[in-house]
């Protein structure tokens, strides 16, 4: 190896028994009324009911919100405190006749811009959400008839990028009312002597996975259906690619950028997730243990652990071994297995048995695991009079440090 990422053993060994001990409580939404109704009624067989998976799932950047999208074309929002849900919001969308049911839908929120996100579904319009109220403020059309799976704000939240299914970006200025920049292909032959471009033939098969934005806005990082990953310098009038590796046999499903912006990780279809030097662009790690094709992944605050996301499970590896420290394995297989760790900690949100979403926490403070792993609460103490204990209004009242003096006349 000629890259190392250091962290120590006790970490792992550490964030092991955390995880060890989370409880499991799933958001009560409105697939899991329906999912519900159908489990308790005993002339419907839950295995033929249509299921409604989830699209696209996203953390305000503060952890105040988290938003997710359906296949039935319901977009489900809840106001968060302290990882429980405080406030659950379906909002109500006047979808267009070309859209596809979210089955490619994709949410990304806005960083500097209050409580807004942008929301795409494969269809021909890009919506701006106000999460405080839940209205649809704005939604933006282009003048081709173009067809929208992929959207990204940058870091510094001044640009909107969105991908259209012919493999175009087209750059939105925020400041600017969401006015069009450029529209620039990701599909070119690289610059570069160390890439070696496709045929043209084979360009048009290609459709991209994921796109994310570096840390200082300066490059885009884009995967496709063709297992290959490639890096783009932007420009003021548009993209200019840098280098393209191929790294994955199948499809790279998601990306995702190290708080230091120091490696990239690519998970794919192949069941492998890449670790690549972006100093040199070169494959440093892989975790080649995984079970199934790899559909999200995340990894948590401080770069301390990684999480691989499947239609049959969920596993968790420490980054100094790539080793696996805690695994979550559904009972039936996943439809859209979505994972994001909460904003700064080690909790997160899934998707999980009959695509319900289920948060996975610390329990309450009241609560004390005992030896078996159930959880006891601790008494409170009884305040009712004569029962022990004294009564909040008959304590004494704190003594002051300054003696109270009668007024001069």
């Amino acid at each position: 190896m000629t890259a190392s990422i250091s962290i120590p053993n006790t970490l792992s060994t550490h964030h092991s028994k955390v995880f060890a001990k989370f409880e499991k409580n799933v958001l009560p939404d409105q697939h899991f009324s329906q999912v519900s109704s159908r489990t308790s009624s005993k002339s419907t067989e839950f295995t033929d009911n249509p299921k409604t998976p989830v699209g696209s799932l996203e953390f305000h950047p503060t952890g105040a919100y988290v938003v997710y999208t359906r296949l039935d074309g319901t977009l489900n929002m809840w106001k968060l405190k302290s990882d429980r849900a405080e406030d659950y919001k379906p909002l109500t969308l006047d979808l267009a006749n070309d859209s596809i049911g979210f089955s490619k839908s994709c949410v990304s929120w806005s960083p500097f811009t209050g409580f807004l996100f942008a929301m795409v579904d494969g269809s021909s319009a890009i919506r701006i959400f106000d999460a405080s109220t839940g209205a649809n403020i704005k939604t933006l059309h282009s003048d081709d008839d173009d067809r929208y799976n992929v959207c990204t704000y940058d870091p510094n939240g001044k640009w909107l990028a969105t991908v259209t299914q012919n493999n175009q970006v087209l750059l939105f200025d925020v400041d600017a009312d969401y006015q069009l920049a450029w529209r620039s292909p990701l599909l070119r032959s690289a610059n570069t002597t160390q890439s070696i471009p496709a045929p043209a033939k084979e360009l048009s098969s290609y459709h991209t996975t994921s796109l994310i934005w570096s840390h200082d806005s300066s490059k885009i990082y884009a995967a496709f259906d063709s297992g290959e990953i490639r890096i783009y310098d932007v420009l003021a009038a548009g993209l200019q690619e840098l280098i393209h590796v191929s790294g994955h046999t199948g499809p790279v499903n998601c990306l995702r950028l190290t708080q230091t912006g120091s490696y990239l990780l690519a998970a794919g279809e192949d069941t492998v997730c890449s670790i690549w030097d972006l100093s040199s662009m070169c494959c440093v790690f892989t975790i080649n243990d995984f079970p199934d094709s790899i559909r999200d992944m995340d990894i948590s605050h401080g770069e301390s652990v990684i999480a691989l996301s499947s239609p049959s499970c969920i596993q968790i590896y420490a980054l100094e071994t790539r080793e696996s420290i805690y695994k979550v394995e559904f009972n039936s297989l996943i439809s859209g297995p979505k994972f994001r760790f909460y904003p700064g900690r080690l909790t997160f949100i899934s998707t999980t048995d009959n695509d319900l979403v289920t948060k996975f926490h610390r329990p309450e403070p009241t609560e004390e695991f005992t030896g078996n792993g159930a959880t006891d609460k601790k008494p409170r103490p009884d305040r009712r009079p004569g029962i022990g204990g004294r009564r909040r209004d008959a304590d004494a009242p704190p003594r002051s440090r300054f003696v109270r003096r009668s007024a001069r006349r």
